[in-house]
């Protein structure tokens, strides 16, 4: 049995994207499947299918009930609309996202960057997330690089390792990019350069420059073991594209959305036709090219800015309402929804568009091209080699994240669920904070002490956690700003651990003001306080989170033994708790079916319902098998508070005399 219909899809198999629609009748696990094969003609039979809930997981879908349980999470996590939310999912193929073997000289708990970057989100993981279109062509370049080369370079890396001498390498690795930067631009930018051999002179010229940037920092043979390397490399064509490749990726993350919006994305989407502005309908919610193109148009008027879509460029959001909103207000346009792009205000974007005159375009195509930074890829960047640098690890890929690896001390735990809540909590921080941030992680990134700040990771991040336990705990208000001196004292702590991980004083000083900034935002308090909610319910379990009781303090419990109806699949709350907790006291349910669900009303719960009514001979009373009414709210309060009447009764009862022993 499936959902209600019609329900819209977007998946994304490799590179291919599709959206359409299961209308009612199809809405189905199996109808799902069979589109897919239609779409993709692939050389097997079913597909890997995965979706991110709403914890920021990966979860499989191998059954109907997993579907139900999918489109329920869609609709409850994304867009409301007439039909529902989005439903974004990917596809695989059935062998695909398994862990290879290792190979090459390196630990056993090192993962190769084939394993790792393979493992890596691959484009919808995330929603909104650049790690897919950021990572994924470098990942394919990198696979097509033949292996002698590849253990060159890993050779090399070992050798560093070994020797004790990667502090100094990752000190000086902002110089060597930058050469590798400047030769790629000026020999690979463009994609026909690939193809010939490069010029021996230019070569050696490089080979030079590397030399001069590494020779006071690392010792002569592992200079020269690089070197060899690189020279290698460059006579490899699968190594050349691998370089133009991660110049495109390094101008994307330098200079912001402009790169994409230059790059003009939306002219290589099936059915364009040439438009200036993209056709209609769109509506907040909606992602992609498109809207990236309506971005475009909008930031061109000046009815948008740059800095209003960094975190969130191609997705329409409140932002893109609200610019559209002035546009049809300017226009006088007569609409039905205010800020919803129809056919009358793209005619009315398109005249505007028209007759802008070329000088005014010219400007604002060039404001965002001065940028130099982009704090949202650039800490990607980092969360994307922690690994390497600091050796955390990651579930089912090589790494698990937030556990030292053993060939290296030190990290930094940045994940990319962490990377997820961190943007989140971004787009909502007042434009000094944001500029704070960013300047703080420039001066780290530009004084070449990357290695310095992730190594400070073991100390930094337990001090972090402390003072979110001690000032946004459970019972604290997040709207209300923390005391002065508690900031003060945290600050000072802070400052020696980064003094001590050898950060500069223009760094240090940058952090702490970022940090000042930061906790002074409601946005970012409520993310700390967050994590530590997530953090302490993983500590203590189903039943942990259940005995502490949370619905009592909710403003409308009134004593009542079993929650007030209704509750529905989907449902969550603390009313969802309460039902839980009354399910598991009568054995209708156990604490393993929620695990991390506790307060969602999924699959499991609506099985203890039914349960319960099949047992108690609802099934003909209640409105629907399931589905927690009046009906079943008294059935089971009769159950509760007889068992807990006989429990008292038993522990009231005096204890009878033990039967004398005979020998």
């Amino acid at each position: 049995m499936g959902v209600r219909g019609p329900v819209p899809v977007k998946v994304r198999y490799g590179g291919d994207v599709r959206r359409f629609r299961l209308n009612a009748g199809q809405c189905s696990y199996e109808e799902l499947q069979k589109r897919l094969v239609e779409l993709y003609k692939p050389s097997f039979k079913e597909f890997i299918i995965q979706y991110k809930d709403d914890e920021g997981d990966m979860v499989r879908v191998t059954s109907e009930d997993e579907f139900v349980e999918a489109v329920i999470v869609s609709k409850a996590e994304l867009q409301r609309g007439q039909d529902g939310g989005l439903l974004t999912m990917e596809a695989l193929a059935v062998d695909e996202g398994k862990k290879r073997s290792s190979r090459g000289p390196m630990p056993g708990g090192m993962p190769s960057f084939t394993e790792f970057f393979s493992g890596m989100p691959q484009g919808s993981f995330m929603h909104f997330f650049p790690g897919g279109r950021f990572i994924n062509p470098i990942v394919k370049s990198i696979q097509a690089v033949p292996e002698p080369v590849k253990n060159r370079f890993k050779d090399a890396a070992m050798h560093i390792f070994d020797s004790g001498q990667m502090e100094n390498f990752m000190a000086i690795a902002p110089k060597i990019l930058e050469n590798m930067r400047g030769f790629t631009e000026e020999n690979l930018s463009l994609e026909s350069q690939i193809e010939q051999d490069l010029d021996s002179a230019k070569v050696d010229t490089l080979i030079e420059n590397l030399r001069a940037v590494m020779q006071d920092s690392i010792a002569e043979p592992n200079v020269n073991e690089i070197l060899d390397a690189v020279r290698a490399g460059l006579k490899e064509k699968p190594a050349r594209r691998l370089l133009f490749v991660a110049h495109r990726r390094f101008q994307w993350a330098t200079e912001g959305e402009a790169f994409r919006m230059r790059e003009k994305e939306w002219e290589n989407e099936e059915g364009f036709e040439g438009e200036i502005v993209p056709k209609a309908p769109l509506k907040r919610g909606d992602e992609g090219p498109k809207v990236l193109h309506l971005q475009s148009c909008l930031i061109k008027l000046g009815k948008l800015k740059y800095e209003n879509i960094r975190w969130r460029a191609g997705f329409f959001g409140p932002r893109t309402m609200a610019a559209i909103k002035t546009l049809q207000e300017e226009q006088n346009l007569q609409l039905e929804v205010a800020g919803s792009y129809d056919e009358i205000t793209a005619a009315a974007l398109k005249t505007l568009v028209e007759n802008m005159p070329t000088e005014a375009e010219q400007s604002k195509e060039t404001e965002e091209s001065t940028a130099e930074f982009d704090l949202s890829n650039i800490f990607w960047l980092m969360s994307s080699f922690s690994p390497f640098l600091g050796g955390f690890r990651r579930p089912g890929y090589g790494v698990q994240q937030g556990r030292p690896g053993p060939w290296m001390a030190g990290g930094m735990p940045f994940g990319p669920h962490m990377m997820h809540r961190f943007q989140k909590a971004m787009e909502s921080v007042s434009d000094d904070t944001r500029q704070a941030i960013e300047e703080a992680a420039k001066s780290v990134w530009v004084n070449g002490q990357m290695q310095a700040a992730f190594t400070s990771g073991p100390q930094v991040f337990p001090l972090m956690k402390k003072f979110v336990r001690d000032t946004l705990g459970a019972e604290a208000n997040a709207e209300e700003g923390i005391a002065a001196e508690k900031i003060d004292s945290f600050e000072q702590d802070l400052k020696v651990e980064l003094d001590q991980a050898g950060l500069s004083e223009d760094s240090v000083q940058k952090i702490l003001a970022a940090v000042k900034k930061a906790l002074g935002e409601v946005s970012v308090r409520k993310h700390l306080q967050e994590m530590n909610k997530r953090k302490m319910a993983r500590r203590m379990g189903p039943m942990g989170m259940l005995k502490q009781k949370p619905w009592e303090k909710d403003e409308n419990f009134e004593g009542e033994t079993t929650p007030k109806a209704p509750l529905e699949k989907g449902s969550s709350g603390n009313k969802v708790m309460h039902l839980q907790a009354m399910l598991v006291e009568v054995g209708k349910m156990v604490p393993a079916n929620m695990r991390h669900r506790v307060g969602f009303y999924g699959k499991y719960t609506e099985a203890g319902v039914k349960k319960l009514q099949e047992e108690c001979g609802l099934a003909d009373s209640v409105e629907s098998l399931g589905l927690y009414d009046a009906v079943t709210a008294a059935t089971l309060a009769s159950l509760v508070e007889a068992k807990r009447e006989g429990e008292a009764a038993k522990a009231a009862a005096p204890e009878a005399p033990a039967t004398p022993q005979t020998a």
